[in-house]
């Protein structure tokens, strides 16, 4: 997997020789949307698919376009702060989902349950 890349200068020239200087900086807050469900009714495990976003309100609109399909059951967003920390600032989810974050990649599974012994 290819690591993101930090910064990209890129100069462009005008027939006037004028140069301008466009910079594009992957330090800003990224925001990650998980949509989750399940194909199988009273499933143990769900699929996640994640995508990323440069603002959060595009994120919301991509969980909201995604609620009508199938086996979707709801989405949550990630605002991430750097590389190691994050808070879910929307969600559409049951209250007995959990989310975590694992080996580079945010899961929504259903929390565990507790048993009585």
């Amino acid at each position: 997997m290819n690591k993101p890349v930090k910064s990209v200068s890129i100069k462009l020239q005008n027939t006037l020789h004028n140069s301008i200087t466009l910079k594009h900086t992957s330090d800003k807050q990224m925001y990650t949307l998980i949509t989750f469900g399940s194909n199988q009714q009273l499933a143990t495990s769900w699929w996640n698919a994640r995508t990323k976003h440069d603002t959060q309100r595009s994120a919301e609109r991509a969980g909201l376009s995604c609620l009508p399909i199938a086996g979707t059951f709801g989405y949550v967003v990630v605002k991430e702060f750097g590389e190691t920390s994050w808070v879910v600032v929307d969600d559409m989810m049951p209250p007995t989902a959990s989310v975590w974050f694992e080996d580079g990649e945010f899961h929504v599974q259903p929390a565990p349950q507790l048993v009585l012994v």
